[in-house]
């Protein structure tokens, strides 16, 4: 009930958003493969960043016109390990 409580007290951006959308987005941006350890970290960061973005700060936008300005903010902030 308490927490129930915090979240109705969010920003409405929070209360809108499910947070079954961040789960069912972060596991498709990990994927299924198998990774080691380091890139897994960082994937995970990058995919943070993403749901993040998308559902969090610029949720009152177009997602196809900011996709590509999103993934780039992602990248750069945390890039692929290679």
């Amino acid at each position: 009930m308490v927490l129930g409580a915090l979240l109705l007290s969010g920003t409405p951006v929070f209360a809108d958003v499910a947070p079954d959308q961040f789960v069912v987005f972060k596991k498709s941006c990990m994927g299924t493969e198998k990774m080691e350890d380091d890139y897994k970290i960082q994937k995970a960061k990058y995919c943070d960043c993403m749901a993040d973005l998308i559902y969090v700060k610029y949720a009152d936008q177009d997602f196809k016109e900011i996709f590509q300005e999103i993934v780039t903010i992602c990248k750069n902030k945390y890039p692929p390990i290679n």
